[in-house]
């Protein structure tokens, strides 16, 4: 360098040409005021590296003197400086990079020292370029510049900034790692344990997390994860309250809805803070809901720390926010396969619940069975008894043994389900028992117009069976049978085969459809719509065949076509190597227990003789000399008015003419269908008809009658073993007149009866006055129309109003638009657009995902380099439509028509599809694209990012898996569920049809319609009646569960007079206290006191305890019941002295189903009951708003206490 300059040498603006921004800042300079001197005196090898620089699209900057006087170009300025431009160019490099200058200053002095160059990638500097130190990483080399003599003079460094690469794939293995640990977490705890282990990683993102959860329906959230924190710091608060004034982080704000919320900077209340892998705590934090799909309240919220040398840009938070995505994924999938695992439990553990309780209420009702059964027999064996009164006893006694019947094949059931059932095998010759079990039904058979045919040959050798059991097996087959045929034949055959026997049972019938054949042995389940001769039934017949069938080792199965009849084909190896050995006996000779039954049900459903004629008797078609023609009749002439019964039970159709026959004529039918063609026939006064019938029901039957004009106003009266309000309601909503819910009084029915035909014959009395009126009126209508008409004929017709022609001038205004010229904006736009390619270019060849981009016409102009490392192709290979040649074979079709279609309608759009990995193995990936659009709106293509999900994918499979067996699971028990509570209804209304029958005939032999009765009778009917009222309170806690399970129990809530029900309960239970010595008092009970909800349901739930309190206090013991004010509540207390329930026992006393054994009280087996009584009071306490709740210890006896709401008039008495 000299001090004159050359006058050859080029000015600055020569030497410094081109360059953009910098370029022009460096020509403007003042170089000469700085140690470099004027541009034009520096030497040739400083201008040269400094075009070279100016004129670079990489990011560069150099030093040059004894300073390193820094120069830096158009690139490195928008990159990297920062702030620092254009304060930095001139500078000595020292003072540019203070911040950073211990870490690069020993390698520019080694440059200049060594003339070598230096090689650092991904070095991590805090460059101070934003106003605070950031956390940047960046790839660089420094290499020597030499002067015109060859001496160091300077150092290059060309630089490329990699902070959003080397971030983005740190976070992006955070997120894995926690995708990892959350797919092996099943429950929510786990979860929460993952969540802590996946982030506990990334100490430099998440310096500190917090994971809380909302209480269900609370605004409270407990901490339930943290990491960075300990539990319990002031900034990591074990709960916080949402409506909380001072909270130490935004609960509210995010309860009520709030996206997200950033805390900046952080208050001092939170203590000393975590600084996760810096030496400096976070100056802010971010809290963002955990969301609860499908719901807005979320289920919780996660705070995180922020790294303090990193701004919280838009990648920072969608970071925060798939950390929170996948915890509330991984929480909901928990949740959910939580819930359905506990629900499945909590089925099957009902489901063997009601199984025991089956076989429990089985126990309960033998013993009032027993009780009917047997004063039945000895009434009946009285030999002063007249032939009338003798089938009237037959009647209870029949229907008695169809309650027992029904009884056993329940008990029976449920000791197979319970596995302790014991098989006595014995050799039997099978084929003659077989002749002889289906030769009962012959006469049954035949009285129906069927014919049996028998084909069972002698067999090789004894068949080793249980004779019970076999007997259960061809009687229920048979019955089946008879109940669906109407016509033609019922086939029994044995034969050997192979080493194996074969029954058949084949009967000409209604058939099966396909689709209910899978489902015919379940348990509890009835064909629908199946015409038969009856709709009684259980749905149990089937079933313990099956099971019966099993229990032999043996198979059932069923062929069937509709309309052409069913073929049953039982199936049982010979020999007895199969069987237990414990269980083989020898022969027996056993009378049948249960054929006579069988067959006694089967006749009652034989349909008698068509109706009678109008001038019959008014009992026709009932069964011969159940009635007596010449029966008496009561005070006063019979009347004219005629009643048509449709019932398909034969004792309640016969119990009903006698009832009714006595005062009116009387016709029976079997059914809706044949109450349908006897009204047509000949209309009655009155319909009488059951709701259960097959065929056409009551509701269907009711249905016809008031569709047709003819039959619309005559009344009907439904009769069901359904009770209750809604099913009364149910009745009349249909149309009925009136509904009665079986068993029902004689005396009721008939005056209700009579009720009905006077009203009806108000109603035609009206309706004909109506009709004279009626045609009166019509008359003075008409000749008012007459009057109208001549009127119209001589008024003045309108005149008519004149269009007015609307003249419309279209002015029409020339505009002239001014066209201007293009300027030069479009070439800036065009350089403005290669800047933005570059640096678009750089950022995607560093994004931690592969990132594509089309053009309009859908062809592939770019593809990053993330997409060539993973599947191995190259530019040439992968753009254009290559890219398509690395998807699956079988996921190219898809793929690539999801692109031409989306490329047509110009949508964001979202594909899954495998993609071959370098290495040849297919890796599932979702593809996700938006379109681009210039500013004018012109379309210019896509751009897209692929992400390996195959992890994932897996996980989801996984997960799909077990809640689909989950649900398989929670589906069965469901089924079981639903299937045993439906059965519940339909064994309440089996039980009540008989029981109807057993009480009318008790009423009228006790009334000694036809004779006096002796002491002995009264005596029997009393004991009979005591026992029909036990098996009814029975069916009625039954029904009252189903209702409640179902939730269709009615509770009318008023005020009540608290003091008044407890005397109303008092004469209700006191006789039995009596019986039992037991002292019983109402101690406290304030005048006055009211309470709020169901009368009779608060004297169900007492009679409930107090008969609880009965059963388990010993004799002499004391039982109490008092009631008394307590804030707005009234309590109700039950006390006794007997020997209380253990304190493991509290919790589930009042489950449903269960029975708490108290051993050493007085309570015999028989007492237990069937575990429904508490449950149903403490149901009954809720549904009145109120509790029922015990407390009791282990020989100093219990109190039960009822909370109700108390009457707001009452609640300043006492």
């Amino acid at each position: 360098m000299t001090d004159r300059m050359d006058p050859r040498t080029p000015p600055a603006s020569i030497l410094l040409a081109g360059g953009g921004e910098m370029g022009t800042l460096m020509r403007e300079h003042p170089w000469a005021a700085t140690a470099l001197g004027p541009v034009e005196q520096w030497p040739q090898s400083l201008t040269t590296a400094v075009r070279i620089l100016l004129t670079s699209r990489f990011a560069m900057w150099m030093g040059w003197g004894p300073d390193l006087s820094f120069f830096y170009n158009d690139a490195y300025r928008r990159d990297t400086l920062g702030k620092k431009h254009p304060w930095a160019l001139g500078r000595p490099t020292r003072e540019v990079w203070g911040e950073i200058w211990d870490d690069i200053s020993p390698r520019i002095q080694s440059v200049l020292d060594t003339g070598e160059a230096t090689w650092d990638e991904g070095l991590l500097l805090f460059l101070e370029r934003s106003g605070y130190p950031e956390e940047t990483y960046h790839t660089f080399s420094y290499s020597p510049l030499t002067d015109d003599a060859g001496r160091s003079s300077g150092m290059f460094c060309v630089v490329m900034e990699e902070t959003e690469r080397v971030i983005g794939e740190r976070r992006l293995a955070t997120l894995r790692d926690l995708a990892a640990e959350l797919a092996a977490a099943g429950r929510e705890d786990a979860v929460l344990a993952a969540v802590e282990r996946g982030v506990s990683g990334s100490r430099k993102d998440l310096p500190f997390t917090l994971t809380y959860l909302f209480e269900d329906g609370h605004t409270r959230a407990r901490l339930a994860a943290c990491t960075g924190f300990r539990a319990g710091d002031p900034g990591a608060p074990e709960t916080i309250e949402a409506g909380a004034a001072a909270q130490a982080w935004p609960a509210g704000e995010l309860l009520a809805g709030c996206a997200r919320l950033v805390i900046d900077p952080l208050p001092a209340s939170l203590g000393e803070l975590p600084t996760g892998a810096w030496d400096v705590p976070p100056r802010a934090a971010i809290a963002v809901p955990i969301a609860r799909p499908g719901q807005e309240r979320p289920a919780g919220f996660l705070v995180a720390g922020l790294n303090p040398f990193r701004p919280f840009d838009e990648a920072y938070e969608g970071f925060v926010g798939l950390v929170a995505g996948q915890i509330a994924a991984s929480l909901a999938n928990a949740r959910v396969f939580e819930e359905e695992r506990r629900r499945a439990q909590a089925l099957a553990e009902l489901d063997q619940a009601k199984t025991i309780f089956f076989s429990n209420i089985s126990h309960e009702f033998r013993t009032p069975l027993t009780l009917i059964l047997g004063p039945a027999e000895e009434g009946r064996a009285d030999p002063a008894l007249t032939e009338d009164e003798r089938a009237r006893w037959d009647t209870v006694q029949r229907n008695g043994r169809r309650l027992q019947k029904l009884v056993n094949t329940l008990l029976e059931f449920s000791r197979i389900e319970a596995g302790r059932v014991q098989a006595a095998y014995e050799p039997v010759d099978l084929a003659a028992f077989t002749r002889d079990l289906a030769s009962l039904f012959r006469s049954a058979l035949e009285r129906a117009g069927l014919r049996l045919e028998i084909d069972a040959p002698a067999l090789p050798e004894p068949v080793y069976v249980d004779r019970d059991m076999w007997e259960k097996i061809v009687l229920n087959l048979l019955s089946n049978a008879f109940k669906h045929t109407f016509s033609g034949t019922v086939t029994v055959a044995l034969h050997a085969a192979g080493d194996a026997v074969e029954l058949r049972v084949r009967d000409t019938g209604t058939g099966i459809p396909a689709e209910e054949i899978p489902l015919l042995f379940d348990r509890f389940h009835r064909v629908k719509g199946a015409a038969s001769r009856t709709h009684e039934g259980t749905g149990i017949g089937l079933a313990l065949v099956r099971e019966l069938v099993a229990l032999h080792g043996g198979t059932i199965e069923v062929e069937s076509t509709v309309g052409e009849g069913s073929t049953f084909t039982v199936r049982v190896p010979a020999g007895s190597r199969h069987l237990p050995a414990g269980q083989i006996g020898a022969p027996r000779v056993v009378e049948s227990a249960t054929g006579g039954a069988f067959v006694q049900e089967a006749l009652t459903w034989i349909p008698e003789a068509p109706a009678a004629p109008a001038d019959g008797p008014g009992t026709a078609g009932v069964p011969e000399g159940i009635l007596d023609a010449d029966m008496p009749a009561p005070a006063g002439e019979r009347r004219a008015d005629t009643i048509l019964i449709a019932d398909d039970n034969a004792d309640m159709r016969a119990y009903l003419a006698r009832l009714l026959g006595r005062q009116w004529h009387v016709d029976t039918v079997p059914d809706g269908v044949a109450a349908l063609a006897a009204v047509q026939a000949r209309l009655p006064d009155l319909v009488l008809s059951d709701v259960m019938m097959p065929g056409l029901n009551g509701f269907e039957l009711l249905q016809a009658l008031r569709a047709n004009p003819r039959t619309r106003e005559l009344p009907v009266l439904l009769l069901s073993a359904r009770a209750g309000e809604e099913s009364r309601i149910e009745g009349m909503q249909a149309g009925a007149d009136d509904y009665l819910a079986k068993p029902f009084s004689a005396r009721e029915l008939v005056a209700r009866v009579g009720a009905h035909l006077e009203l009806a014959r108000v109603r035609r009395d009206a309706a004909a006055r109506l009709r004279a009126a009626a045609e009166e009126n019509a008359e003075l209508y008409r000749e008012a129309l007459e009057a109208k008409e001549r009127l119209q004929e001589q008024a003045v017709e309108l005149e008519l109003q004149t269009e007015e022609l609307q003249t419309q001038t279209a002015h029409l205004e020339e505009t002239q638009v001014d066209l201007e010229s293009a300027n030069n904006e479009l070439r800036q736009v065009n350089a403005a657009l290669r800047e933005t390619e570059g640096r678009f270019r750089n950022m995607a060849d560093n994004a931690p995902v592969m990132m594509w981009v089309t053009d309009p016409d859908g062809v592939c102009t770019h593809l990053n380099r993330q997409w060539y490392d993973f599947t191995g192709q190259t530019p040439e290979t992968g753009l254009g439509f290559g890219w398509l040649n690395a998807t699956h074979p079988d996921d190219r079709p898809f793929a690539e028509q999801t692109f031409i279609t989306s490329n047509a309608t110009r949508a964001p759009f979202r594909v899954e599809y495998r993609l071959r990995r370098a290495d040849g193995e297919y890796r599932w990936a979702i593809d996700a694209a938006v379109p681009r659009f210039d500013a004018g709106g012109a379309y210019l293509g896509y751009i897209g990012s692929v992400i390996d999900i195959t992890e994932r994918k897996e996980v989801e499979q996984q997960r799909e898996i077990v809640l689909a067996e989950s649900e398989q699971a929670r589906r069965l028990a469901d089924e079981a569920n639903r299937a045993k509570s439906e059965f519940l209804a339909n064994m309440s209304h089996e039980l009540r049809t008989p029981l109807n029958a057993i009480a009318g005939y008790l009423d009228l032999l006790d009334l000694e319609i036809h004779g006096p009765v002796n002491a002995a009778q009264h005596h029997a009917f009393d004991r009979i009646k005591r026992n029909q009222e036990v098996l009814l309170s029975l069916i009625n806690d039954v029904l009252n569960f189903a209702k409640l399970e179902a939730g269709r129990l009615e509770i009318e809530c008023a005020e009540v007079d608290v003091c008044e029900v407890l005397n109303q309960v008092e004469p209700l239970i006191a006789p039995q206290m009596a019986a039992k010595r037991l002292a019983y008092a109402c101690e406290q009970c304030e005048p006055g006191l009211t309470a709020l909800g169901d009368p009779e349901r608060i004297q169900q739930v007492l009679i409930n305890l107090l008969t609880n309190a009965l059963k388990f206090t010993p004799s002499g013991g004391r039982v109490t019941v008092s009631a008394a004010p307590d804030g707005a509540r009234v309590h109700i207390r039950v006390t006794d002295t007997g020997r209380g329930i253990p304190a493991e026992k509290l919790e589930s006393i009042f489950d449903p189903f269960v029975q708490v054994d108290r051993r050493g009280s007085l309570a015999e087996e028989s007492q237990l009951g069937v575990g429904l009584g508490l449950a149903i009071s403490r149901e009954l306490a809720r549904a009145m708003d109120g509790e029922l709740t015990v407390r009791s210890e282990p020989g100093a006896g219990s109190t039960f206490t009822l909370a109700l709401p108390r009457a707001m008039d009452g609640a300043g008495a006492g």
